[in-house]
């Protein structure tokens, strides 16, 4: 859905006189923050990532994947910047906040996690790249500074964690969390 939310705002960009490009992407957000963990759920606000019991869906269903959050909530930044609409710009601080009450003391967060429990649905850790992006963006360019100590601690787990071990654990959706130097990503690593 997120893809949805971002192909109708890119569209926009290009051809802003169509306004069901925008109508799209509201709905489509909408639909995300509507079937989010609730307020006061252990992964509060996170949107879902699966739907259904086909192939992954029903594998992976009861977890949330801690990379993909700060995703959606980038998206609903741009759609805020588009649209002006207060409730998107809330629905991504609502989700940096989920963020900051889940850091682990060494920085990061689990990579997989059991959305009815909040508890880790495997050991592996999240390289955290893509989350220190959407909190870097909300201090940088909407100044919630409220952020700014998630950062340090983050970016020191990477640098002594996958930067020395090159153990770049692939944080994808659709597979398993997987034992040390198996499935690696060369995205967090680029």
């Amino acid at each position: 859905m997120g893809s949805v939310v971002y192909g109708m705002l890119m569209y926009h960009h290009y051809f802003p006189e169509n306004d069901t490009s925008l109508l799209i992407a509201r709905y489509a957000t909408d639909y995300l923050i509507e079937t989010a963990e609730p307020a006061g759920a252990p992964l509060a606000y996170f949107p879902q990532v699966y739907e259904g019991e086909a192939v992954t869906a029903g594998r992976f269903g009861e977890e949330i994947i801690t990379m993909e959050p700060a995703v959606t909530a980038t998206i609903f930044l741009h759609l805020f910047d588009a649209t002006k609409d207060p409730k998107y710009f809330l629905a991504a601080t609502n989700i940096a906040d989920t963020y900051a009450n889940n850091q682990l003391p060494n920085g990061t967060w689990y990579i997989r996690i059991n959305k009815e429990t909040g508890e880790p649905a495997s050991p592996t850790l999240c390289i955290p790249i893509g989350i220190v992006d959407f909190i870097s963006i909300l201090i940088d360019k909407y100044h919630q500074e409220q952020y700014r100590g998630m950062i340090q601690p983050a970016i020191k787990w990477i640098m002594d964690n996958p930067v020395q071990t090159f153990d770049w654990t692939g944080q994808f959706e659709d597979y398993a969390a997987a034992s040390p130097y198996e499935n690696l990503t060369k995205y967090e690593a680029a």
